[in-house]
């Protein structure tokens, strides 16, 4: 933008006003236009912590794993529906995991940009309960057990005949 060097200070000022307040404008839409609620106020990622009982049983959580206790940080867009434990001499277990939409997500139901932004980002999750446990059973000693209903057994084998005897040993 030109402005002439002798034209009065009072015009140079309305020009500079008027040149801030259209970059305030320009940032503005930007930041309405660049992303969501969601996006903007919460973090894209949610903090796990793991806990099994009895401690230290392996973890998958996604494409996460590791050993229990731990506390680990997964990016929301990623948060799975289950994790699975597991430990020697211990049974396999699979717990679900609660997820929800964040509050501040409803939101953008005022600027419908923003339902969008967050939506592709994932930012418009968060689990219900930022802590996921499981109690694991023993894995009961291999004992013999009985056959199973419905399932015929050897047949015993037959009587031996006593031998004759003779009538003249009478």
């Amino acid at each position: 933008m030109y402005v002439a060097k002798n034209s009065s200070p009072v015009f140079r000022g309305k020009i500079v006003k008027a040149a801030s307040g259209i970059v305030v404008s320009l940032v503005v839409t930007g930041l309405l236009f660049g992303s969501g609620c969601a996006t903007l106020f919460t973090s894209s990622t949610v903090t796990v912590q793991m806990n099994s009982d009895p401690p230290g049983a392996k973890y998958d959580i996604g494409p996460f794993s590791g050993k229990t206790p731990d506390s680990i940080a997964i990016p929301k867009k990623s948060i799975p529906d289950f994790a699975t434990f597991e430990m020697p001499g211990y049974e396999r277990r699979t717990v679900p995991i609660v997820s929800g939409i964040t509050g501040i997500f409803w939101l953008d139901i005022l600027f419908w940009p923003g339902i969008i932004i967050d939506m592709v980002t994932g930012d418009y999750k968060t689990l219900d309960v930022p802590e996921v446990s499981a109690s694991l059973t023993p894995v009961a000693p291999n004992t013999t057990a009985p056959a199973p209903q419905g399932v015929l057994a050897p047949a015993p084998p037959a009587p031996v005949p006593a031998a004759p005897t003779s009538p003249a040993g009478r």
